[in-house]
């Protein structure tokens, strides 16, 4: 045991992590009745995604939301509903006549008891919508008021496993300040993730020919600086075409897939794998589709399955406080469990000073001090400061969401063999294997050499 502790320091030393967060993978699918068959259909043609959204109006009841999550959990994905309150004007909304029916979904989110991505009334930034500001007076905030009342209703009901995603276009239509995106915002208590849908289309001849960077980056730059402590999400994205254009679809997709690593904040892009027959139209969104008489072109579903094929995309969502920017594990950045000495060499009966500190992590976690020594033996610091060969943390359950600092005054016990001894520092989520690098939180090991003489 204490042997495969120092091969995975080893490892987390000489294999440099990739610069960026992984991202999950994740898809639209319009729910047949047989959704489980088509969802897993899905995964067999291309690969196993983290999240499978779809789209439901208020008038769908307690009971249609749970078969559809049920659904979806039995492919092993997490469930993500783009929730539509069309029907209801806000200001009816905000009288609370129509609270029931928020309850109503709220309980049946609780019992069903994963997490539930929900996102309320998005691309409320275009004036097409019915949800855009120009409905209630040119005054955006009625938005975040409509939120907060919403999400009143499901505190009350006492869920917890829903996590609430924003999601305007990547840009507003009309620009006029009045109906500028971040009007909309209803507060970071009661927003988790930041979103942006968008497409290359132009919605009557096909592809417009704009790069995955030409939409979101404007808008996921904007983000970063603005709520730099929320995961970024492509809620919808896609390209769409006749099979003529199956040539640049698949070119598309290869380039956009390349390109989404590169944003540091995004944490999750959802496909739109859909087709618009209607007017304006048709557009087909599709990379894949069970239909034999409407068919996607092979080429078009390799280039995903392809697209979406290295170690930087996920086909699981891992848990929220992973995914926050800045902090650890899944949600990148160079924190971590960091250690500094106040002296590089020493002798028998020394003092010396380790200096600790954590950052960019908002977690409960489990802290591991390591002395090696020149022999190869690791030795483990206990929770009273006292090393010894039983791998436990120093510090159990340790909540380091306001990153923590300190020393250790220690001293160089007589006798010690000379020779060059490291202190190492790692940190994994509370109740996670030390063993397995993988749950190393922020930059993983920190190391300080003493060379004792």
């Amino acid at each position: 045991m204490i042997r495969c502790l120092l091969i995975a320091c080893v490892l987390i030393v000489t294999c440099v992590p990739p610069s960026h967060a992984a991202v999950s993978l994740g898809v639209y699918i319009n729910p047949p009745p047989d959704y489980t068959t088509e969802i897993n259909s899905f995964f067999g043609a291309t690969r196993r995604h983290a999240i499978v959204q779809y789209a439901l109006l208020w008038d769908s009841n307690g009971a249609v939301h749970t078969n559809i999550m049920n659904m979806v959990h039995a492919s092993g994905a997490t469930p993500m509903c783009m929730w539509g309150s069309i029907g209801y004007s806000y200001p009816q909304i905000l009288s609370g006549a129509v609270d029931d029916i928020i309850a109503d979904i709220a309980r049946a989110i609780k019992n069903y008891g994963g997490t539930v991505i929900l996102a309320p009334d998005g691309e409320f930034n275009l004036d097409s919508s019915p949800h855009n500001a120009k409905n209630y007076g040119y005054r955006p905030e009625t938005y975040g008021e409509v939120w907060r009342h919403v999400r009143g209703v499901f505190d009350a009901a006492g869920v917890t496993n829903v996590q609430w995603a924003w999601a305007p276009a990547y840009a507003s239509w009309p620009s006029d300040a009045w109906n500028d995106y971040n009007r909309y915002y209803p507060g970071d208590a009661y927003v988790d993730w930041v979103g942006a849908l968008g497409f290359d289309c132009n919605w009557s001849t096909g592809p417009a020919n704009m790069t995955l960077d030409n939409i979101f980056k404007p808008i996921l730059s904007d983000f970063q600086t603005r709520y730099p402590k929320k995961p970024q999400m492509l809620a919808w994205f896609g390209t769409a075409g006749s099979s003529s254009y199956a040539a640049y679809k698949a070119s598309w997709i290869q380039q956009s897939y390349a390109t989404i690593p590169s944003y540091p904040n995004l944490r999750a892009v959802v496909w739109l794998n859909d087709f618009n027959a209607g007017t304006p139209g048709p557009l087909d969104f599709r990379v894949w589709t069970s239909l034999t008489d409407n068919p996607v072109p092979a080429s078009v579903t390799a280039a995903y399955k392809g697209a979406i094929a290295g170690s930087s995309f996920l086909e699981t969502l891992p848990p929220y406080d992973q995914l926050i920017p800045g902090g650890g594990g899944g949600g990148g950045g160079s924190g971590g469990f960091t250690i500094t000495l106040d002296r590089s060499t020493a002798k028998g009966g020394d003092p010396f000073v380790i200096s600790w500190s954590f950052s960019g992590i908002s977690r409960v976690v489990d802290a591991y001090l390591a002395a090696e020594c020149p022999n190869g033996t690791l030795l483990v610091m206990d929770s009273k400061m006292d090393f010894q060969s039983r791998i436990v943390p120093g510090a159990a359950s340790f909540d380091v969401s306001g990153n923590p600092a300190g020393v250790l005054n220690q001293a160089v016990p007589q006798g010690t063999t000379p020779g060059t001894y490291t202190l190492m520092a790692v940190c994994v989520p509370a109740g996670s294997s030390v063993l397995n690098p993988a749950n190393y939180l922020g930059s993983g090991i920190s190391s300080a050499p003493l060379t004792v003489q």
